[in-house]
């Protein structure tokens, strides 16, 4: 009897069987990768008179007459799951289930990370893109029941932070651009002569804030709606005080004598002749 491997590689190409017996045990038996020998038929895949069982040992006695003189070996596609890890990243997304020699679509991508965009799929943690969302695979397992990782690579994001001057003519701002998430940024401003920084304004996703100090240190945030605005005001060159007979007066406050519009002194008077007090 000529044994068909349809596929398959090794094992007996012929075996000898007797009337009326069981037919012999085959020891040796053929393999084809990403697939389970199912024994011997009459028939291709699988169809008719099974008379070689899945271990090679015998499933029915040759005939008496009519026996068949070829037999055809069966195979069975592995199946195997794919699992999908977010990698640093969050969500959950369930296994596929895949059947070797069948081309599938992977699952699209359900896992988010903020401040980075989905690159694709791979088969390490560090490992580069090996797989695009939804790719068509094929045969990634020849083991029967494995489970193959796969692993999120992400791609960090980049963000405009506006940075602009009020008035160009009264000063000047560093700072502006895309940058990275997460990342630390400084932004200043410089006054043309005859003016001074009043404050920033801050706008962070509708929000307004005033801030005061000139240079800012900056998180870069996951979104594009931030941005600063420099108002400078007209710089004053200083202000004198002074008191009469009776008391003496002094200022609080830093560099006053460069002070620009809006900013505030204060002022404080102290008696120092017996009989006077202070009166405007």
């Amino acid at each position: 009897i000529a044994l068909d491997q349809d596929g398959g590689m090794g094992g007996l190409s012929v075996i000898e069987a007797s009337s009326g017996e069981d037919l012999p045990t085959i020891s040796t038996l053929p393999t084809k990768t990403g697939y389970i020998f199912g024994g011997y038929y009459t028939q291709k895949n699988g169809a008719g008179t099974q008379y070689i069982t899945a271990s090679g040992a015998s499933a029915a006695q040759y005939p008496e007459s009519g026996g068949p003189t070829i037999l055809y070996a069966k195979w069975t596609a592995i199946t195997y799951s794919i699992k999908y890890n977010a990698n640093g990243g969050s969500g959950t997304m369930a296994n596929s289930s895949h059947t070797y020699g069948v081309a599938k679509n992977l699952t699209a991508n359900g896992f988010s990370k903020t401040g980075y965009s989905f690159a694709g799929w791979a088969t390490s943690t560090t490992g580069a893109v090996k797989y695009s969302n939804s790719q068509s695979v094929s045969n990634l397992s020849t083991t029967n029941g494995a489970v193959v990782n796969l692993y999120a690579v992400w791609s960090i994001n980049s963000y405009t932070i506006s940075v602009t001057s009020q008035d160009s003519t009264k000063g000047d701002v560093i700072g502006g651009g895309a940058y990275q998430y997460n990342s630390t940024i400084t932004i200043g401003a410089t006054p043309n002569i005859g003016y001074s920084l009043l404050y920033w304004i801050k706008y962070d996703n509708g929000t307004e804030t005033i801030i005061y100090t000139n240079k800012q240190q900056i998180v870069v945030p996951a979104h594009n709606n931030l941005s600063y605005v420099a108002v400078f005001g007209q710089a004053i060159d200083g202000v004198n005080v002074s008191a009469t007979y009776g008391g003496m007066v002094s200022m609080i406050g830093d560099e006053f004598d460069s002070l620009a519009d809006s900013d505030t002194i204060t002022l404080v008077a102290t008696v120092c002749v017996v009989g006077y007090e202070f009166s405007h």
